[in-house]
């Protein structure tokens, strides 16, 4: 759900550091509740999420995204107008 459209996206790494991965340790916290220590609770420290959940990270499964999209294009119908958006090249007039 957190990556829908992601193929669309225009990220950069420190819109995944402070977004997406704040946003995926949130929702990882909540899923594996907090740690009683010493008759205290305390949330999990990004340590132990990493080694409770292993999994690719959240910018690396956008960019294999924008890359499946991109083949999708390749492939299309040369007359399909997204195809034509795709391989479309901006021309702006220089000044003199």
């Amino acid at each position: 759900m957190v990556t829908y459209g992601a193929e669309t996206w225009v990220i950069n790494k420190s819109a995944e550091k402070k977004t997406l991965m704040i946003f995926k340790r949130n929702i990882l916290r909540n899923i594996f509740g907090l740690v009683l220590k010493d008759n205290k609770w305390r949330i999990r420290t990004n340590v132990e999420l990493e080694k409770l959940y292993k999994d690719v990270n959240i910018g690396t499964i956008i960019k294999l995204q924008h890359f499946r999209e991109m083949g999708h294009q390749h492939w299309k119908d040369d007359a399909r107008t997204t195809k034509k958006i795709h391989q479309a090249t901006i021309r702006q007039k220089l000044p003199e």
